[in-house]
């Protein structure tokens, strides 16, 4: 993994528990227990493709599905570069747990059906014209309050 990093000088790496870029910081972090597996490897050319591809924050939901799939695309081709092993079923996983988190963020909580987002945390629904709020944080389950009077 030192290879890595020092291929991107440009870059500031902390060590620490889980793997994320924090544009706030312009800082990676990556778990030092993870520090030289295969996936470990991956996922720390992943964070550097959030940094090396300049993402800094979203307007939407879909603009984050978006930018994580750019972010693995990133790793993927970086990968043969320094012999890592691409594991796809890895990367479509991580890729499923946005997927499922938009997929409940987007269910309308009255009829069932899929609206559309308005807002950062706002959707409406078209078939029932139900709008309701949805959590900021990605780390929070999808928690559905109306904002219908």
């Amino acid at each position: 993994m030192n290879e890595i990093i020092l291929h991107y000088p440009n870059l500031k790496f902390a060590g620490g528990s889980y793997f994320v870029w924090s544009p706030k910081i312009s800082t990676i972090f990556f778990d030092e227990s993870e520090y030289n597996t295969s996936r470990g490897r991956l996922a720390l050319l992943h964070e550097i493709g959030h940094a090396e591809l300049e993402h800094s924050g979203y307007s939407s939901d879909i603009s984050l599905l978006n930018m994580e799939i750019d972010a693995w695309d990133f790793a993927a081709d970086k990968a043969e570069e320094f012999g890592v092993f691409v594991d796809e079923a890895h990367i479509d996983m991580c890729l499923e747990t946005y997927r499922i988190w938009l997929y409940k963020r987007s269910k309308c909580p009255e009829c069932g059906f899929h609206g559309v987002q308005k807002k950062p945390s706002e959707y409406f629904c078209f078939m029932c014209k139900h709008s309701w709020i949805v959590a900021k944080s990605l780390s929070l389950q999808p928690h559905r309050f109306s904002c219908n009077p």
